[in-house]
């Protein structure tokens, strides 16, 4: 079964924190925080639609200037989400350029900051006229959910860091996959055609819906019903820099219960626990203990502290004392 999802650090685990994550069958890629992005080619940054940053530390915000000169000038849309504070970050950074010959850019990017209180504030800063700051729009929260795309939808909580800090599942509503033997079987070719099923599928088009396979005429529910594998959707979680505090973990586990994938950061080994515990992040036990309670599939571990590049392996071994599934 070949996932819609295609999550990958952007770094290895000593780097900054940030995870790219192409969407298969679609123009559109996410990014979990905005470490640095030199690794990431053009060509994929320019798919991100929508950025989901945990806090604004720098080693975890700094990537935004990267991206923002790579999208300047184009015809783009960013979706930004955020804890608190969020919006003023964003603000910052952008007001420390001159932007005397952008009118007109057509970027734009809208920033939302997620509130304890569930609430969410947005606005939007346009190229065209500086990125001037505009008025806050507000909506209330449902069931943690911060945003719903055909293609997927967003939770969030707000986590403790000694400042607030988001966490997100990233979930897809439903996996479709088509059938090779009827595809062979009626020598339909795979193409661009599967791909537009597969969103009809997706967006709820009417069965009636028409499309032309090899000269031929089919409803849409026909070839749902012919061709389509439909299984439950993947899901993954991204949660970084949180104190291991009884009431982190048990929100943070209701967040990310079952995913298929967990991204959690493990920046200490037990022997550092206290420094941990001083700085507000996981040990790798930690985090294979919060794997284990929220019973992932897989874990993978990143932002390991630069003292320990000797100990690589240590990580792994740790988490894996609290943890039975595959680790990477």
């Amino acid at each position: 079964m070949t996932p819609l999802f295609l999550p990958m650090l952007v770094n290895d685990p000593f780097g900054d924190p940030a995870v790219f994550m192409q969407v298969r069958h679609e123009k559109m890629a996410v990014l979990f925080d905005l470490g640095d992005l030199s690794q990431l080619p053009i060509k994929k940054l320019l798919k991100v639609t929508h950025i989901f940053v945990s806090h604004c530390h720098i080693d975890h915000f700094i990537g935004f200037d990267h991206l923002l000169r790579c999208v300047l000038g184009r015809q783009k849309k960013l979706h930004l989400f955020g804890p608190p504070g969020i919006i003023g970050h964003v603000h910052g950074k952008l007001a420390g350029y001159t932007w005397n010959l952008v009118s007109d850019y057509p970027l734009s990017l809208t920033v939302t900051e997620i509130h304890l209180d569930q609430r969410l504030q947005t606005t939007t800063f346009f190229c065209r006229n500086g990125f001037a700051l505009q008025p806050l729009h507000e909506t209330r929260l449902l069931d943690d959910t911060i945003l719903t795309l055909p293609q997927f939808s967003l939770k969030a909580v707000i986590l403790d860091h000694k400042i607030p800090c988001a966490a997100y599942r990233l979930q897809e509503p439903f996996h479709i996959n088509f059938r090779s033997d009827v595809l062979d079987r009626e020598q339909w070719p795979r193409g661009s055609w599967l791909t537009e099923v597969r969103k009809a599928i997706r967006d709820g088009l009417p069965e009636g819906t028409c499309f032309t396979v090899c000269g031929r005429s089919f409803m849409l529910g026909e070839l749902t019903r012919r061709l389509a594998i439909i299984t439950p959707g993947q899901a993954v979680g991204y949660i970084t820099d949180i104190a291991a505090s009884q009431a982190n973990l048990e929100r943070a586990a209701a967040l990310i219960d079952g995913c298929d994938r967990l991204f959690c950061e493990a920046a200490f080994l037990a022997d550092d626990e206290k420094k941990a515990d001083l700085t507000c992040h996981l040990t790798a036990a930690q985090a294979g203990r919060l794997a284990c309670l929220a019973k992932v599939k897989k874990l993978i571990l990143f932002h390991f502290s630069p003292k320990n590049h000797a100990r690589q392996g240590d990580y792994y071994r740790e988490a894996g004392t609290e943890f039975a599934g595959p680790i990477a």
